[in-house]
């Protein structure tokens, strides 16, 4: 059983951000594989997000590239998830360790996905102003799967920043000095590369990965109450 296409439940640009931002409440179903990516820029230094919450229940980190160059440690993007239980409408609530200049969140919902192992590979990179290497990672997969990602580039405007072939917009938006861009692919083979293009390659930035698995094959069978006869004697 494949992973479904996403359901986006919504999406929030702030800036000036606080050490929290918060979304409007979303409603995912029980059983859903609740998504949070997160892009953030401050100048000199950002602040990574620490937390995500939604109905006041922890999400698990899924991956997370923290800069560390001169210049890439002004952005911070993360990918967090949670098996709802219950559902229900709440808002997500997502902490950093200080405040950012501007924050890009987007949540979405996944069915069709492995409820043992909902995240497989990973991968992060991050490059400096004049490195000349646009952002690219490629994650191991099986058919079936689904690959997110999330960029935060200091690239000024979205249009400067351009999704890679075979990939689908999740979310992306701007401000004057960054941009976060989130995107999907199914993966139909053994790998999946994820990439976006500059219009201008100078620009320093922080990208990262994940891969949600697919349902196992051969899942649940429902209840059947001949599964409970003896054999059956002809008469």
């Amino acid at each position: 059983m494949a992973v479904s296409n996403p359901t986006q439940l919504t999406t929030k640009k702030e800036a000036p951000a606080g050490t929290t931002t918060t979304t409007a409440a979303v409603a995912p179903n029980t059983g859903d594989l609740l998504l949070v990516r997160v892009a953030a820029w401050q100048f000199p230094t950002g602040f990574p997000a620490t937390g995500v919450t939604w109905n006041g229940i922890a999400l698990t980190l899924a991956v997370q590239k923290t800069g560390a160059g001169t210049q890439a440690k002004r952005n911070d993007t993360s990918v967090w998830y949670l098996q709802v239980a219950t559902g229900a409408s709440a808002t997500v609530i997502v902490t950093f360790t200080g405040t950012n200049f501007v924050v890009f969140v987007e949540v979405e919902t996944y069915t069709g996905f492995n409820t043992t192992t909902p995240i497989g590979a990973t991968n992060t990179t991050e490059q400096e102003n004049g490195s000349g290497v646009a952002p690219s990672l490629a994650v191991a997969t099986s058919s079936g799967d689904m690959a997110v990602d999330a960029l935060g580039s200091e690239s000024g405007v979205a249009a400067n920043v351009t999704i890679g072939a075979g990939q689908t917009l999740s979310y992306q938006d701007d401000d004057a000095n960054s941009v976060g861009s989130f995107s999907y692919e199914a993966a139909t083979g053994a790998s999946v590369t994820m990439s976006w293009g500059f219009l201008v390659l100078d620009r320093n930035y922080t990208y990262c990965a994940a891969v949600i698995q697919q349902a196992a094959a051969g899942g649940q069978v429902p209840y059947s109450p001949w599964q409970q006869r003896g054999p059956v004697v002809a008469q």
